[in-house]
């Protein structure tokens, strides 16, 4: 049976750390109870997941103190291996707790390292399959699985071990919505049996519906505990602690900035609207009997010249598994085009072939005028300039400095030159004052913004980035975006792979969406992208909104509201 999970004063330092990641923690899991664990880069959310399952402390030579129990027991006193039986973890990252060749022995693995008989064995494997959805799974191997499927595997591999708790860590981030919707229906689930879930979650609208309680983390202290709608409502201090906060939230803020006595009108308690549903509630008695909608803003025609040009582009990884099938694609000089689609729907293999890293196996790529297949990787690099989706995976070099002026070394370029454009690469990305450190020490923002520097060095026409918020925390976002709109703004073409429409809606002006290895729907951002300030703006008005920003749109939608007597 289920039991409060309790942290007391607890705190945590790496073995090789110079502060502690936690520090006088505090915070109550109550039994059956759905817990948000939210925070910037390094707030420590992982670090106290890990501190809740006892893979940290003893094991990897930190100092660990405080007492963590479950109900009346104190998990110092348990193994990790008898601790699994009460408390599971799912990693950010599945393929990482990934053993079994096949489905089936991926989930069997745990419960035979606890001897169990082998009918209960297959009797669990059966049921936490079901459970997240993979029956009938058992023999696909687990190489062959999408990101979603691998994710709902790690979670049934943890499960089949019995644990009462269940400790997600960002288990959504690297997941389509088709995917993330099934992960938390998981979740749902599992709450409705009575689990206790603990998750680190980056997602506000997922926190505010699923949560029951939410736990905000600082620099390794609780920031602020409490109900998710309460948190919410204040978007400042949401912004504040690298948060991203509700569209609806920042709505309302900017109908109060614009006119402070709408304040008078907020139902009981004086709360702000989170939801398009409170947020229409609210506007009901506003707005005129028959508002006047403000009219959608043109959207921008880019004229320049093709710059990409996909041509019945094929490709398979192997003769027996083509992956695109026929693709035809123009972007052209100064376009900011969002890719997006499911998981494994080829937009990343798309992206590849823009840069030489994969070739077609039919069809033809241009880029500038140029066929591809008559050119070098390093030669197209110069043009296409790629960030990839984890920069730990172009990242090698001992400092920043040498990292971003690693492409003008290898090209030959004069000593001065480097120095004087690495200088300049530096300060563009607000990187200057980490130019002697070395990246792998850095936060995953700061590392993004080092692959962005090292890419950017070379002054590509076109820039691909693959996922730039995975990972990142609203300030991430923010410092990477900003960026990226400057670019655009200077001529540079962008193509991003994204799947967070918020995010498209905001920076892009065309959206192309790839399913099946074939490009499915193509065009304005405005028709291809249904946002929560859309869906308000329909509702209110029938119209699409006349701007992207929820603030502005709040300042707009303010000067609608009839007067108050």
């Amino acid at each position: 049976m289920p039991q409060d999970l309790t942290v007391d004063s607890v705190s945590y330092r790496y073995p090789s750390g110079s502060r502690d990641a936690l520090h006088d923690v505090s915070a109550e899991f109550a039994a059956g109870s759905c817990t948000a664990i939210m925070g910037a880069t390094e707030a420590g959310k992982s670090t106290l997941l890990q501190a809740l399952t006892g893979v940290i402390g003893d094991l990897d030579g930190g100092v660990l103190s405080g007492r963590i129990r479950y109900g009346a027991a104190d998990l110092a006193d348990y193994r990790v291996q008898t601790l699994t039986q009460y408390i599971g973890l799912v990693l950010q990252d599945p393929a990482s707790q990934i053993i079994g060749r096949t489905v089936g022995e991926d989930v069997a693995f745990g419960p035979r390292n606890h001897l169990l008989p082998r009918a209960e064995i297959t009797r669990r494997v059966a049921q936490m399959l079901e459970l997240v959805g993979l029956s009938g799974f058992e023999t696909r191997s687990t190489a062959e699985l999408s990101g979603g499927e691998l994710q709902r595997l790690a979670i049934a591999g943890v499960l089949a071990m019995g644990p009462e708790v269940l400790c997600l860590d960002e288990a959504t981030a690297e997941l389509d919505p088709v995917g993330a919707g099934r992960l938390r229906e998981v979740v749902a689930s599992l709450r409705q049996r009575g689990m206790t879930v603990v998750t680190a979650e980056h997602d506000p609208a997922a926190v505010l519906d699923q949560a029951s309680g939410i736990v905000v983390l600082d620099a390794g202290q609780v920031a602020w505990q409490g109900a998710p709608a309460d948190f919410f409502a204040d978007p400042d201090r949401v912004e504040r602690l690298g948060i991203r906060p509700l569209p609806m939230s920042v709505v309302a803020r900017g109908m109060l900035r614009e006119r402070p006595e709408l304040a008078l009108t907020l139902p009981v308690g004086r709360r702000l609207p989170l939801t398009v549903a409170e947020m229409s509630g609210w506007l009901r008695d506003l707005l005129p009997a028959e508002p006047r909608p403000h009219p959608p803003a043109p959207s921008a025609q880019d004229t320049g010249r093709p710059v990409i040009e996909i041509d019945d582009l094929h490709f398979g990884y192997s003769p027996r598994a083509e992956v695109l099938h026929g693709i035809h694609l123009t972007i052209r000089a100064g376009e900011f085009v969002a890719l997006t689609g499911p998981n494994g729907a080829g937009k990343t293999t798309v992206a590849k072939h823009l840069n030489g890293l994969l070739r077609p196996t039919a069809g033809r790529v241009l880029i500038c005028g140029r066929d591809v297949a008559g050119q070098p990787t390093w030669q197209l690099a110069g043009q296409v300039g790629y960030v990839f989706q984890n920069p730990d995976h172009q990242i090698f070099c001992r400092s920043v400095a040498e990292e971003v002026g690693f492409a003008l070394r290898v090209a030959g370029r004069p000593p001065a030159e480097i120095v004087a454009r690495t200088t300049a690469v530096l300060q563009f990305t607000g990187l200057t004052d980490l130019c002697e450190a070395n990246p792998l020490t850095l936060t995953r923002g700061q590392r993004q913004l080092v692959a962005m520097a090292s890419t950017l060095i070379a002054e590509p026409e076109i820039l691909v980035i693959d996922e730039p918020t995975t990972g990142q925390d609203w300030r991430g976002v923010q410092a990477i975006m900003g960026l990226v709109d400057q670019l655009n703004q200077q001529g540079t073409t962008i193509v991003m792979i994204s799947h967070d429409r918020e995010l498209i809606a905001h920076h892009a002006r065309r959206v192309v969406t790839i399913d099946g290895g074939q490009v499915v729907a193509d065009g304005p951002v405005q028709t291809q992208v249904v946002t929560q300030l859309g869906e308000l703006w329909h509702e209110c008005f029938g119209a699409r909104p006349d701007s992207c920003d929820e603030f502005t749109a709040g300042r707009r939608l303010a000067r609608s509201c009839k007067a108050r007597t």
